[in-house]
């Protein structure tokens, strides 16, 4: 936390799972005006599948208002093969981006 007397300027809380994976990032001040908090998913590898910016919900297992989201494909082997970038999955899902095909 960061002050300026009284004030917080800066309150940034984070939430990581069993395997030290980042979860969550919550900016507590900046409140549903200015929302920049975090929201990762993972796959039973521990491989980054979805990252989420918006307004962390209550319980802080997700979004309660996404305003961008970034999906991760992966292929059998756990290589990366694509991404996706939207303010929603169903966006997100309209904007894919594969990796370059080995040679």
């Amino acid at each position: 936390v960061w002050k300026t007397s009284s004030t917080d300027l800066v309150d940034t809380r984070y939430g990581y799972d069993a395997a030290g994976n980042p979860l969550w990032r919550q900016d507590v001040v900046a409140g549903s005006a200015n929302v920049q908090d975090n929201f990762c998913e993972y796959d039973n590898l521990y491989q980054l599948t979805a990252w989420q910016r918006g307004e962390l919900n209550g319980g802080k297992t997700g979004m309660s208002a996404t305003t961008s989201q970034t999906d991760y494909d992966h292929d059998e082997t756990g290589n990366w093969k694509a991404f996706a970038v939207g303010t929603s999955a169903s966006a997100a899902a309209g904007s894919k981006r594969s990796a370059q095909p080995s040679p």
